[in-house]
């Protein structure tokens, strides 16, 4: 199911959709109003979003744990100040800056659609610029271990259990 403000926008995108041997447009919204009622007639197993007004909520009440949602991939405008992390927690499963070239989109729309995750490397690098700076490891161990230490590692690695350790 194609979601897009612009007729043009969604018109495009069905058509990138329908130039796939895999892929089927199974409809298409301009008003995002309908999109929750196009999504229950519809049935779509991914919904492609695109989503220009940075300063609302997204329409769709998407649920990690809800079996009959569909996938969702937005594609957005400003993706420099998209919530990414927020849109990931909330169950987006793609999502693309809008300049996306027809592989990129097309390639989500099918990883989404078996349960994959995609974020574009742009958007990606800025995700992780945001996150604080792991924490390093001190280099070598201010004592070695020793062999009853390295043996019960071991059986740890192994997968035994407290009792039989």
């Amino acid at each position: 199911l194609v979601s897009a403000s612009s007729v043009v926008v969604r018109a495009g995108l069905e058509a990138l959709i329908a130039s796939s041997p895999v892929l089927q447009v199974v409809g298409s919204v301009t008003d995002k109003t309908t999109l929750m009622q196009a999504i229950e007639q519809q049935q779509p197993d991914v919904v492609l979003l695109e989503w220009a007004d940075q300063d609302s909520e997204l329409p769709l009440p998407i649920t990690p744990s809800a079996m009959d949602s569909p996938a969702l991939v937005v594609l957005t405008d400003e993706w420099e100040q998209a919530p990414v992390a927020e849109w990931l927690r909330s169950g987006i499963q793609g999502i693309l800056p809008a300049d996306a070239n027809a592989d990129e989109i097309l390639e989500a729309v099918q990883a989404v659609a078996i349960g994959l995750t995609v974020i574009h490397p742009d958007l990606l690098e800025a995700l992780l610029g945001s996150l604080p700076a792991p924490r390093s490891l001190p280099a070598e161990p201010d004592q070695p271990l020793t062999s009853r230490e390295i043996e019960v590692l071991k059986m740890l690695a192994e997968g035994l259990g407290n009792k039989a350790i």
